[in-house]
């Protein structure tokens, strides 16, 4: 045999060796058919059923909270929802053994009336306890302003020598009678400037109160 021969036969197994192939191994992949859910759907599956128990929680708590404004309104004699003067629960706080506490603010023909608010306990549903005044405007008290916001702002910083150009914010709000009965309720605006806030007299212009904040 030829030397060119020997070296042929030498090669065959190498090249047959490396031409080999393994057979490929078939990997399965995360499923979410309904025989094999993936894990993300399993760890989710209760979300449905725990944002219903949250809007059933919420209901009850509105419901309780209805209830119990309800029994407050009665105690201030405010059963009428379209009357002039109106309570508005701004806080309440729930106890054990069922005893709540009651903080209402007041408004007048949907102006706010900026008096100290009125607190009530109730309990087992009965009014035990009333702090505060009630202030019923008289049905003339009249809320229309003459002094628009604008002119309310400028007057304000006129006031308290404020920047011409000072940042200001306006509400009109009604200013109860004083302590002593003899200043009448005053309709006003208020206006925020940096760092003070001014009652204007939103019928006279004049500055009525002011004080930091």
């Amino acid at each position: 045999m030829s030397r060119s021969a020997r070296s042929l036969l030498m090669l065959i197994p190498l090249l047959t060796g490396g031409c080999v192939v393994e057979p490929a191994v078939e990997t399965s992949l995360p499923s979410a058919a309904p025989d094999r859910p993936s894990h993300r759907l399993a760890a989710t599956a209760s979300a449905p059923q725990s944002l219903d128990q949250g809007r059933l929680n919420q209901q009850r708590l509105q419901a309780q909270r209805d209830r119990i404004d309800a029994i407050g309104r009665r105690a201030l004699g405010a059963v009428d929802k379209e009357a002039d003067w109106q309570p508005v629960l701004q806080r309440i706080l729930f106890h054990p053994e069922d005893r709540q506490l009651l903080e209402y603010g007041e408004r007048f023909r949907q102006l706010p009336i900026l008096a100290p608010p009125i607190r009530l306990e109730i309990r087992n549903g009965q009014v035990i306890r009333i702090e505060g005044e009630a202030h019923r405007l008289p049905a003339d008290f009249d809320t229309t302003a003459t002094i628009d916001q604008p002119s309310a702002e400028e007057l304000a910083r006129i006031y308290v020598s404020a920047l011409p150009n000072a940042e200001a914010s306006g509400l009109l709000v009604i200013l109860p009678p004083s302590g002593s009965g003899d200043e009448p309720p005053r309709l006003a605006w208020q206006i925020d400037l940096p760092g003070i806030r001014v009652w204007i007299d939103a019928r006279e212009g004049r500055m009525l109160r002011h004080q930091g904040r």
